[in-house]
């Protein structure tokens, strides 16, 4: 569609884009198969990109299944998805176990915690986990907080978040 990873979304259809909540209502709201108009803030300077928005079945993000914010998962302020070939390549996750955060959400107490978009939970409550589906269902047993082994490009490390 012509967005390549690092992108920054600054408009759509000539409105600003605020945050990410506000970004998913307002495509949310347009039409599959329409032409979209954003402003994308690329390699230090602004470009144009015209996207056609589609549609993807329900619990999915790009063919891969994702953890949704249905059943208490939006108390965690942040989501992820299964890491494939592609994506470990990517971010340079070699042993290809965990799942990746796509999104924090701001003001949460995951961002405040600091975790951030591309980084890889391997384990939740000392617990492996390979897929979506797997985290979704360690987080539905946990009512006050999480024990999570993430890592990033640099280090491995725990997070406890408290929700």
């Amino acid at each position: 569609a012509g967005i390549r990873s690092g992108d920054i979304i600054v408009e759509l259809n000539g409105k600003k884009v605020k945050d990410n909540t506000g970004f998913r209502k307002d495509v949310a709201q347009i039409l599959p198969n329409t032409k979209a108009n954003l402003l994308v803030f690329r390699d230090g300077k602004s470009e144009k990109v015209t996207v056609t928005v589609g549609t993807l079945p329900d619990g999915e993000v790009g063919g891969r299944q994702e953890a949704r914010g249905a059943d208490g998962l939006d108390r965690i302020g942040f989501r992820v998805r299964d890491l494939d070939r592609e994506l470990a390549a990517r971010y340079g996750y070699e042993d290809g176990r965990g799942v990746l955060v796509t999104d924090v959400e701001p003001g949460s107490a995951a961002e405040e915690a600091g975790l951030r978009p591309g980084m890889l939970i391997l384990e939740v409550n000392r617990s492996e986990v390979n897929s979506a589906r797997a985290f979704e269902s360690a987080v539905r047993k946990e009512k006050d907080s999480l024990l999570l082994r993430v890592k990033n490009e640099r280090s491995t490390f725990f997070f406890t978040l408290k929700f």
